[in-house]
């Protein structure tokens, strides 16, 4: 029952299928044929192909959304300004539709669809030399696209955390970690509460935390504040 809608992105995102159609469907499989007849141009307006995604969707439905996206996330076309990647994220998460991502080519944008993912409940997966990567990515997209997404309305964070990044709480899946980074003020038991929605349901959700004590297991730890 899943309906798809192919684009080309390259310069201009470009529709290989007026509407959406059904994923096993005589136009989805004309549509590939079509993609596979163009000359790549290389060079890809990413915004410009996200907000196309975002555009096809119309209204709000009771029907789960997803963008998928096959490339190398780079935008040659149309460099890419933290506003405009502000507002499509936006977007994206008002339409709550995540993007999963699988990251191929001889160059690539992978930190830029990370950020994608990371802030609209997606996921990213890298091409590899493997003979089965594309494959498995292949299955693991298809998988991932049906995983259920929660969407926080409302967070009530510890009140010794300070100083918290990224001050949005993104999506949350269940296949993947999400990270917050912060300051504590002081140590012992915390209380983490949100509501989120789950297909437009509200569900609450709480957790008691306790900090474990100092390990080289999060020796990349350091590192990822300084990042951030």
């Amino acid at each position: 029952s899943d309906q798809v809608k192919l684009f080309a992105v390259d310069i201009d995102p470009v529709a290989m299928t007026k509407r959406f159609v059904g994923a096993s469907s005589a136009e989805l499989k004309a549509a590939v044929q079509k993609l596979e007849q163009r000359t790549p141009l290389g060079s890809t307006d990413m915004i410009g192909a996200l907000s196309a995604a975002v555009d096809s969707f119309g209204e709000r439905s009771d029907k789960s959304r997803a963008v998928v996206y096959l490339g190398d996330g780079l935008s040659r076309s149309n460099l890419l300004q933290s506003d405009e990647v502000r507002q499509v994220v936006e977007r994206l998460v008002k339409n709550q539709a995540p993007v999963l991502s699988y990251v191929i080519g001889p160059e690539r944008d992978v930190a830029f669809l990370a950020v994608l993912a990371n802030h609209t409940g997606g996921v990213t997966w890298v091409d590899t030399d493997q003979d089965s990567a594309a494959k498995n990515a292949g299955r693991d997209l298809a998988n991932a696209v049906g995983q259920a997404v929660l969407w926080p309305q409302k967070t009530t964070l510890p009140e010794s955390l300070v100083e918290v990044y990224p001050a949005t709480i993104p999506p949350l899946r269940a296949d993947r970690d999400m990270i917050l980074i912060g300051r504590m003020k002081s140590q012992g038991v915390q209380q983490l509460s949100m509501e989120v929605l789950n297909h437009d349901k509200p569900v609450d959700l709480s957790w008691n935390l306790v900090a474990e004590p100092s390990s080289e297991r999060f020796a990349f730890l350091p590192q990822l504040v300084d990042t951030a």
